[in-house]
């Protein structure tokens, strides 16, 4: 028996209107992305992410027009670490962001970024879209790749800064259930720690 205020609660996540569209050859219109919504919504999904508003002045126009529909799910734009994504992501009237950083040292590169610049940009980003949105979310890109003590601190600085979710994003595909239940008991952890 669980005793009263300590019931885990589940909240689902869909990516279905951001991510979807990632596989070749598909295209969502505007209605069909509205459908999907209501269907989601319907299905109780906890949370959409509804696009991603840097993709142009089309798919701004279609999160507004998720918005209008009321659903009961939350909708959430998603964004890279860049204060114009953010600036975009609240003309879409959300309520909600989700912001991804890269954690991992392949991403890093890639990218050009090293561990300290990203702890600083998570703060600048983080307090940048608190003054925004009531909800601000952010990802560990390819966290399953990534140190698992500089993941621990990205973790610690986001909460810090005020985010109200990490993500931890297996961009790669690469994790098991083995593997996800040792990172995020290592993680129970810090938190009762």
């Amino acid at each position: 028996m669980i005793a009263p205020g300590n019931e885990k609660q589940i909240w689902l996540i869909d990516s279905t209107l951001r991510d979807g569209e990632q596989a070749p050859g598909v295209v969502f219109s505007r209605h069909e992305k509205l459908k999907i919504a209501a269907m989601l919504a319907d299905a109780g999904i906890d949370e959409l992410e509804a696009g991603i508003p840097a993709m142009g002045d089309e798919e701004r126009e279609t999160i507004r027009s998720l918005r209008k529909l009321n659903l009961h799910s939350r909708l959430t734009c998603w964004c890279r670490a860049m204060a114009g994504d953010i600036e975009l992501a609240e003309q879409c009237g959300t309520g909600s962001v989700h912001i991804s950083f890269p954690v991992s040292s392949i991403h890093l590169n890639a990218m050009q970024k090293n561990e300290a610049r990203i702890l600083e940009l998570l703060e600048e980003m983080v307090h940048l879209a608190r003054k925004r949105f009531d909800h601000v979310s952010v990802g560990a890109q390819d966290a399953h790749r990534a140190d698992p003590s500089f993941l621990e601190h990205f973790i610690l600085r986001a909460s810090a800064a005020g985010a109200c979710r990490v993500r931890i994003a297996d961009t790669v595909g690469i994790a098991t259930p083995g593997t996800v239940h040792t990172l995020f008991r290592r993680f129970a952890d810090l938190h009762a720690g």
